[in-house]
């Protein structure tokens, strides 16, 4: 069962994936997983390794990894629910399809992500809790797969961590890949700066210490309807057992840890408060199924499912090439030769489209926080450097630039626009950060636009954005 379970997980991940890299973290993981470089803190360097053992290279295969290893998270769940004493072999294999196939854990897993890895060892670690190995995973889940899985440490700490806690401590040594891979030849592309210092080795760890802010319940909003309806299916299951001690204290920790998140991507993040909900969830699925009514377990296995269905219907990323559309499309204007400026996720999109997908031999790369190119400018650019013409991806302001099309560039380079995949492009992702960057994109059109269809434009761009920071920032952009 537990077999079937995983690979029923993994395929349905796999099939419901976007079709082309996403807007976030898939081209810098696929390009630092390359060559072993270094990635965003804390480089997650467990799951650059995989990605650079599993056969293939490219988005696709890097999708495949993460399917398979949320299918495994999908077995280990399975597992979980059996040892907690809950449901029979059908019900837990329900259950554990809810947990990964929810809506913040889905839309994770049919990407490359690292939270796929980071729930598996998690899982993993609370199977092994009362065993010297229990210590270790639960080390390993947390440098190896995700630094938020230590918000879930009174769930995994068992009796034998008593004699065995410093195996805890092994797997912190993969932080050392940082500082090691920093210092390797100068031929190797750091991706990510490097922390070659002690100075930028600290600026480096200490680099999203400002993520946390002021309590809100923006994240949770940002979350959707369809993550509050399967989290409502979870909690209805939970009211039939009581959470134990521990359970209460990690949902707790990862509630507030998401109440004073900043960054409006708090679907990967959810996954801590998730789990402990459905363990309880577990223990009230199985009193129900010592119900003798046979209403009540169908009542049961019917929330079961309802959470699986929510989280297939809302984190679908089948019609997803937002991304790639927008980047493609950005490259497409830049004139031969051209010396092409990208800054922030625009750089790894583009390095994926020069290095995996051998794109624009052409144009001279620059990036303008030295995160992957050798070239690195800044604003105000120029308008041409070494007699090239300077195109950018973002120069609101470099007064030597104007827009055109998606890009900036000299008045005096410019051509006719060529036709934009964007405009006949449907929106449609259930990422935020995707969704606002189809909106700026329509935002830009708009600018370049009269009358009706800049009416149109302007409309769809409010329309398609998705946090506020966003909205605020095409506001004030369709006021210029």
């Amino acid at each position: 069962m537990a077999c079937i379970l995983g690979l029923a997980v993994a395929a349905a991940a796999f099939v419901a994936g976007p079709p082309s890299f996403d807007a976030i973290d898939s081209t810098e993981f696929i390009l630092a997983a390359d060559d072993l470089s270094i990635a965003h803190p804390p480089s997650h360097s467990l799951f650059l390794m995989l990605l650079h053992l599993f056969p293939g290279r490219g988005f696709t295969s890097g999708r495949l990894l993460t399917a398979l290893l949320g299918g495994a998270a999908a077995a280990a769940a399975f597992f979980a629910a059996r040892l907690e004493g809950g449901p029979c072999s059908f019900r837990a294999a329900l259950l554990s399809a809810g947990l990964m196939l929810s809506p913040p854990v889905f839309t994770q897993i049919n990407t490359v992500e690292v939270y796929g890895t980071a729930l598996l060892l998690v899982i993993c670690a609370r199977l092994a809790r009362g065993t010297p190995a229990g210590p270790y995973l639960f080390g390993l889940s947390v440098f190896g797969g995700h630094p938020l899985n230590s918000l879930l440490a009174p769930v995994c700490i068992g009796r034998a961590w008593r004699r065995w806690w410093p195996l805890l401590s092994i797997p912190a040594g993969l932080l050392l890949f940082v500082p090691l891979r920093a210092v390797s030849p100068p031929g190797l592309n750091p991706h990510y700066t490097r922390p070659d210092t002690i100075t930028e080795l600290a600026a480096y760890f200490s680099l999203y210490s400002g993520r946390l802010g002021a309590f809100s319940i923006d994240g949770f909003r940002l979350m959707g309807s369809w993550t509050a309806a399967s989290t409502a299916a979870m909690l209805a299951l939970a009211a039939f057992a009581r959470p134990r001690p521990s359970e209460t204290a990690s949902f707790v920790m990862a509630a507030a840890f998401l109440a004073f998140y900043r960054v409006p991507d708090p679907s990967g993040m959810a996954f801590p408060a998730l789990l402990p909900v459905w363990l309880t969830a577990v223990r009230g699925a199985g009193r129900l199924a010592s119900e003798r009514s046979e209403a009540v377990g169908l009542a049961a296995a019917a929330c079961c499912l309802a959470v699986s269905v929510f989280g297939i219907g809302s984190s679908s990323r089948c019609r997803d090439s937002i991304a790639r559309t927008v980047a493609c499309d950005m490259m497409r204007e830049a004139p031969p030769g051209a010396v092409y400026c990208t800054i922030g996720h625009d750089t790894f999109h583009a390095a994926y489209l020069l290095s995996i997908e051998d794109r624009r031999p052409d144009i001279l790369p620059s990036d303008t926080y030295g995160n992957y190119f050798a070239l690195s400018l800044a604003e105000p650019f120029p308008a041409k450097l070494s007699g090239r013409p300077v195109v950018a991806t973002r120069a609101w302001n470099s007064p030597e630039l104007e827009l055109s099309g998606l890009v900036f560039m000299q008045r005096d380079t410019r051509r006719s626009v060529p036709r934009l995949d964007l405009e006949g492009l449907t929106a449609d992702s259930p990422d935020a950060f995707a969704m606002d960057l189809a909106a700026e994109s329509y935002a830009r059109l708009a600018l370049q636009s009269v009358g009706e269809t800049r009416d149109s434009l302007s409309e769809l761009a409010r329309s398609t954005a998705r946090t506020a920071t966003a909205s605020r920032r095409i506001e004030a952009l369709l006021e210029r």
